[in-house]
């Protein structure tokens, strides 16, 4: 019993790095078809395997085993007021619980990979397996575009990607050159890795920029925020997830319908406050500070000394910090 216990619990970290090679593959635009959508079935697929074989664990152990973290709490949170507004104020429940962007399922799939994963994150594998799915995105992303005849659509949350294994692997470097153990093959791949990411960053951030802005202003976001104040219900919970559009359609102004993007229907906001605070109201906005606020304290003003040292963690989520 005890040997498979111990096979269930290698095929658990086995799932967890290849969701971690497998879902930022899968925001390249091989084809520009239900590329967002697939990546939601890829983690709620990956999430349900995890959930049974932890499930099929219980049922050899007896015993419940967690591993908590000060984290935990604000995620718990943050998903139940995620809950709660696709419970009281989402319309079209279906639509709102398989939205690719801020839906319950891929805001639920995330959570438990998170509860799983971070049992692995202190694991060099694990960070190698990111770096490594970094690497081929960033190569294919290079070669595609010395083919000038052909445009790639960058996706924002690729870029996203990009950014923060870019901002990690720097510290991981930094840290390497502080690191007289460190042998030199490894520190001359870790500058490989990082020169290829860095190119294919700037690539794929330009080629962003070359689309063209396809978000709102900071005005019609703020504008969209305050619809949610005219009812008190909204102000509690949102419009709801699969609510934003329609709200955006009636804040449009006349400058924004003068340009290109005039028929362009927004889906999501130019500000990540902006858009929980619209969709999720005040319940789903204190709920998402509170994570965020947990976040910077566990990797900035910790206790702990691993955590304070650990440089590319905290320039990770400078990157994601900056993006809010």
């Amino acid at each position: 019993m005890e040997k498979i216990f111990t096979y269930l619990d290698k095929l658990k970290y086995g799932i967890v790095l290849l969701l971690a090679f497998l879902v930022p593959l899968s925001l390249f635009p091989f084809s520009q078809n239900l590329i967002r959508i697939n990546i939601v079935f890829v983690f709620t697929f990956g999430t349900i395997i995890l959930l049974v074989v932890s499930f099929l664990q219980f049922l050899i152990s007896k015993k419940l085993i967690l591993h908590a973290t000060s984290l935990d709490v604000p995620v718990i949170i943050f998903i139940c007021g995620i809950f709660l507004s696709y419970l009281i104020t989402s319309t079209n429940k279906i639509q709102a619980f398989l939205d690719p962007g801020f839906g319950l399922m891929m805001i639920a799939s995330l959570s438990i990979f998170y509860f799983y994963a971070r049992q692995y994150t202190k694991n060099s594998l694990f960070s190698s397996i990111l770096s490594l799915s970094a690497f081929i995105i960033s190569s294919l992303l290079i070669i595609f575009s010395l083919e000038p005849s052909k445009t790639l659509a960058i996706p924002f949350p690729l870029i996203l990607f990009l950014g923060f294994i870019l901002l990690y692997n720097l510290g991981a470097l930094i840290h390497s050159f502080s690191d007289n153990d460190n042998e030199q093959p490894a520190k001359v791949i870790q500058i490989c890795i990082f020169i290829i990411i860095s190119i294919a960053f700037v690539i794929g951030l330009v080629g962003l920029l070359c689309q063209g802005v396809v978000f709102p202003s900071f005005s019609l976001s703020f504008k969209a925020a305050l619809e949610t104040v005219k009812h008190p219900l909204n102000t509690l919970f949102g419009v709801g997830v699969d609510n934003y559009s329609p709200v955006f359609t009636r804040i449009k102004d006349i400058a924004y319908n003068q340009t290109s993007l005039w028929a362009y229907s927004q889906f999501t906001d130019r500000s990540t406050l902006f858009h929980v605070a619209t969709t999720t109201g005040l319940v789903g906005l204190i709920s998402f500070l509170y994570l965020l606020f947990s976040l910077i304290k566990k990797a900035y003003f910790s206790g702990d000394k691993k955590m304070k040292q650990n440089l590319s963690i905290m320039l990770g989520l400078a990157c994601i910090i900056s993006i809010i």
